[in-house]
């Protein structure tokens, strides 16, 4: 079952469509059994999935914009790019997100960070639990099917054109 952190609030009174957000993804974490630390007041929640290659730290920021809900959540690879090879991968993740759409691959160019975005954006009163399903669910296959090709770049093994064409002769479109 999930954890939460509840530092506190120094009376002040979180924005009550962030609890709400919350609330429902940390009540969809506990029903399934997910193991999560989570933080009410800054709205976050952090939790370790394992895909077929590899775990990823997946971290969900809640916000508000008016009676807009968002969810970004972010699958961050457990290896961070080599600086004498960040260009590189920053021209494959150009070539990725061109053809995606429901996921976004960034990159600090800083320390290398790599992780995959997804946002839902909704104003409605209750996020499903079906949706949130799909959504942590997607974000983890986009993560996990271009983990072999984005580390075979990362480190030299492959040029851009030669990764995304090793995916598209081993059947898998890179449309998402």
């Amino acid at each position: 079952m999930g954890s939460q952190n509840k530092p506190a609030t120094n009376g002040l009174a979180a924005n009550d469509e962030q609890e709400s957000a919350y609330a429902q993804l940390t009540d969809y974490l506990d029903r399934n059994d997910y193991s999560y630390t989570g933080d009410e007041d800054q709205s976050l929640v952090l939790m370790k999935l394992m895909g077929t290659h590899n775990s990823f730290q997946l971290h969900f920021h809640l916000a508000t914009n008016g009676p807009v809900k968002r969810i970004l959540m972010y699958s961050v690879y457990p290896i961070k790019a080599p600086p004498e090879r960040r260009a590189t991968v920053a021209e494959f993740i150009l070539r990725i997100n061109y053809q995606l759409a429901t996921a976004v691959f960034e990159m600090d160019m800083k320390d290398g960070e790599l992780r995959v975005k997804y946002v839902l954006n909704t104003d409605a009163e209750r996020i499903s639990h079906p949706l949130m399903g799909a959504m942590i669910y997607n974000n983890i296959e986009v993560a996990d099917r271009y983990m072999p090709p984005l580390f075979a770049v990362a480190f030299g093994y492959a040029s851009p054109d030669t990764a995304l064409e090793m995916m598209e002769a081993h059947g898998q479109s890179v449309l998402q």
